[in-house]
């Protein structure tokens, strides 16, 4: 099975536990160990932290799981992706490019419902998992 990157928001819902089908799945995928975090998640995620209760409960839950490293390699894909799209007539959040880019260098499935990622999809040939 491949991993899945599992993007913001489907972790703000498994933290939240607002949806117990979600919940369970990601579960799951974490112990089968298949999830692979984004360091740019686990940033955004530790950012929307309430206090520093939750931003070190959020750091331990996280920090054993695999991370997909960002290195230079990235950045230059996440850059070609961006400039791929702006041919397009699309701009693109810098974090959902690089997201993207450390999916594909990883040959992982993208777990999001953002509606960003649907745009790659459509002129990619990206695996995405979606939950609407």
């Amino acid at each position: 099975m491949k991993y899945i990157l599992v993007d913001t928001c489907i972790w703000v819902d498994f933290f939240k536990d607002s949806n117990a089908d979600l919940s369970d799945r990601l579960g799951n995928l974490i112990s089968e160990d298949n999830v692979l975090l984004s360091d740019v998640v686990l940033s955004e995620l530790l950012v929307g932290a309430r206090d520093k209760n939750e931003l070190k409960e959020l750091s331990s839950v996280l920090e054993g799981l695999k991370t997909a490293k960002i290195d230079s390699k990235t950045f230059i894909k996440a850059g070609e992706l961006g400039f791929l799209m702006r041919r397009e007539g699309i701009t693109l959040p810098l974090t959902d490019l690089i997201i993207t880019a450390q999916a594909i260098h990883h040959e992982s499935q993208i777990w999001t419902y953002d509606k960003h990622f649907s745009t790659l999809q459509k002129k990619l040939e990206i695996d995405f998992i979606y939950m609407m």
